[in-house]
């Protein structure tokens, strides 16, 4: 009987181990602290939040906010020269951070636009990085409650984003800031934020003063090609594992534009049937604007990659539905027309990151229409990285480096 009892222990464990396992690429450093951050988010998400939306009734999505704000710390009202204020722009919430002390100048202005997929995610969390920011810059930093999906679907993050950002660029003086020192930048989500924000205020908002630099940190500019390099390269490092599979990626378009889990517009979307062939053809957006020559040859590696085939079936059901918002210059910008007169662009991104060609490309369109343009690669990082509950070397760098660049450039 001890013996039964001992193998079902270890095919228990087993079992456990590889449920919670994930493969990680040969660069990226400390591997085994990321598979136990990796180990608790999986038990986190697949055993605790089940149970916590049945014993408190609330939504699963709820629960995982709450969950992940609690590994935040609390939000003084200093922490060194900064004061830092919860406070509300027509109707939206910010965190707002502001040098106490200050100089015979007028200070840098950021508007800072936090990722999480357009679901999860709060300036609570992001406060390390926005303080960060605010602090080694001597800025004034606006950091965006924006509303989230499922609760709230496209555009209501675009539309509180606009909402914060006119009225930061109408009350400057109030502010301490200086009119030509604006810049907007955001991660993941907030990156593609970012993106599309510019597009709006280049179109709509000319009588404000004009925003200097856009930032996207790893970002998310588009959700038409499902194939492309860095989406094959993720699959043969990561296999299902990591912090964003295509399937994430999908489940988070979904919960945005649908208000939910729709399966069948995930699953058109993760076995590449939402496109149709026609469309990837003769279509200047698909055709050109993601074309995968865009992509630099060694970031094409023969050992991974291979020329994406037409799919024989495509759910055009799914695609009439959300061909308008998948177009969008809200939710799109990678595929937009007219990337001309944008503000200058620092875009980084990371070598492991399924996202990783989206920046890529928006790098190279943004260089053949004019806009000086900044691209930094980072060959052992991954999506999510920045965010401050990681806290991994190569994080800490990337950061670093985007506070050169503005210190330079803004």
């Amino acid at each position: 009987m001890s013996r039964v009892r001992s193998l079902l222990l270890a095919g228990v464990i087993a079992a456990v181990a590889y449920w919670l396992y994930t493969p990680v690429p040969d660069d990226i450093i400390s591997p085994w602290k990321f598979r136990s951050q990796y180990a608790v988010m999986r038990f986190t998400q697949d055993v605790v939040l089940p149970i916590l939306s049945i014993v408190n009734g609330q939504s699963y999505w709820v629960n995982l906010r709450q969950v992940i704000d609690s590994a935040a710390p609390d939000i003084p009202k200093t922490s060194g020269n900064i004061k830092i204020t919860q406070t509300e722009f027509d109707g939206v919430k910010v965190l707002l951070y502001e040098p106490i002390k200050r100089g015979p100048h007028l200070s840098r202005g950021l508007i800072y636009i936090h990722g999480g997929g357009f679901v999860i995610g709060s300036t609570k969390l992001y406060h390390p990085l926005t303080l960060q920011l605010a602090d080694e810059l001597d800025m004034v930093v606006a950091s965006i409650e924006y509303r989230l999906a499922p609760e709230h679907t496209f555009p209501a993050a675009h539309d509180d984003c606009v909402t914060v950002i006119k009225h930061f660029l109408r009350h400057l003086d109030e502010y301490g800031v200086d009119p030509a020192r604006v810049a907007v930048a955001g991660d993941s989500g907030g990156g593609r934020l970012t993106g599309a924000l510019m597009h709006h205020f280049r179109d709509n908002e000319k009588s404000l003063p004009k925003i200097k630099i856009q930032g996207m940190i790893y970002p998310s500019l588009q959700a038409l090609d499902v194939n492309n390099p860095s989406r094959q390269l993720y699959k043969k490092n990561w296999g299902n594992g990591g912090l964003l599979t295509g399937y994430d990626s999908a489940m988070f378009l979904s919960l945005y534009l649908n208000g939910k889990k729709d399966v069948d517009f995930i699953e058109a979307m993760i076995n590449d049937q939402l496109v149709p062939v026609e469309f990837r053809k003769n279509d200047v957006r698909y055709a050109k604007y993601l074309s995968h020559d865009l992509i630099p040859d060694s970031m094409r590696n023969k050992s991974f990659y291979t020329k994406p085939i037409f799919p024989d079936h495509v759910d055009e059901t799914q695609w009439n539905r959300h061909k308008d918002a998948l177009l969008d210059a809200r939710y799109a910008p990678l595929v937009q027309h007219d990337l001309k007169n944008l503000p200058q662009a620092y875009i980084m991104t990371c070598e492991h990151d399924t996202l990783r060609d989206d920046g890529v490309m928006y790098y190279k369109r943004l260089q053949q229409a004019g806009v000086e343009t900044k691209w930094v690669n980072y060959q052992a990082g991954y999506h999510g990285m920045i965010n401050p509950i990681g806290n991994y070397p190569v994080a800490k760098i990337a950061v670093k480096d985007f506070i050169d660049y503005l210190r330079k450039e803004l």
